[in-house]
């Protein structure tokens, strides 16, 4: 909650060319989270398809408790991270 003071602190010192900037960016921000989150309530891509479908969810639990399991399979998933 600081933060949010903070930043409405900072914006209410900025000249009107940088609040405009900063409002702007607000707004590309605001739109690009809503068609993410748009997408993934459709189930328009994996995200999604995990989130919506219990079957997927499951079958996504299952493979990271195999994987858990699995001293090989662990091992490869941390190297790639």
């Amino acid at each position: 909650m600081n933060n949010s003071n903070e930043n409405r602190q900072r914006i209410s010192t900025c000249n009107s060319n940088d609040r405009e900037k900063i409002l702007d960016k607000q707004a590309q921000v605001t739109v690009n989270l809503k068609n993410v989150t748009e997408k993934i309530i459709e189930g328009e891509d994996p995200l999604g398809t995990v989130v919506n479908d219990s079957n997927s969810c499951d079958n996504l639990n299952q493979l990271l408790e195999d994987a858990n399991r699995s001293f090989i399979l662990r091992t490869l998933i941390r190297c790639s991270i």
